[in-house]
């Protein structure tokens, strides 16, 4: 059976018999991919920063993108 071919009655099988045993592993699984995100932006602000060349700012001020200040 592929995934795509799970019936409504196999997928709450599978989650559990009751509606709060359900609530809880969906919780939990909500709880997982927002630890997952939350960790993918912790590594993206700890790596160096993008370097901005001013070519870039202007064309991006040029075609009406915010452009980054460059300090």
């Amino acid at each position: 059976m592929s995934k795509i071919d799970v019936t409504t009655q196999d997928l709450l099988r599978r989650l559990g018999p009751t509606s709060r045993s359900r609530s809880s592993k969906a919780d939990a699984v909500f709880r997982r991919l927002r630890m997952e995100q939350s960790d993918q932006i912790a590594d993206a602000l700890a790596r160096a920063p993008k370097s901005i060349r001013a070519a870039e700012i202007g064309k991006a001020a040029a075609q009406g993108v915010n452009a980054q200040k460059v300090e």
